[in-house]
């Protein structure tokens, strides 16, 4: 899995800053905290764990929404941790 910092993909690309790359389970959860609003996050998936990258995807920090409809904000969540879900295998 690769973690980073940065609005380019791959998420291993000059323009990133990569705040985790390693080996993680099917199912585990990571967590990284960062003062930007989301991540790029890429993972490879069996039988290939070395090579079989997905594409870059991003996850964002948690939003707390008030108000309905037209009136409805949403801000950050000051809680800087960005929560990641490593998923098993690849969405069809």
């Amino acid at each position: 899995m690769r973690v980073a910092e940065g609005q380019s993909a791959p998420c291993d690309s000059g323009d990133d800053h990569l705040i985790i790359a390693g080996k993680f389970a099917p199912g585990q959860v990571v967590r990284a905290s960062t003062f930007e609003s989301c991540v790029c996050v890429q993972q490879t998936f069996e039988p290939f764990t070395d090579t079989d990258w997905s594409g870059a995807g991003w996850v964002c920090r948690a939003q707390i929404c008030t108000g309905y409809g037209k009136a409805k904000r949403c801000v950050e969540a000051p809680d800087p941790t960005i929560v990641i879900k490593i998923d098993s295998k690849r969405l069809e």
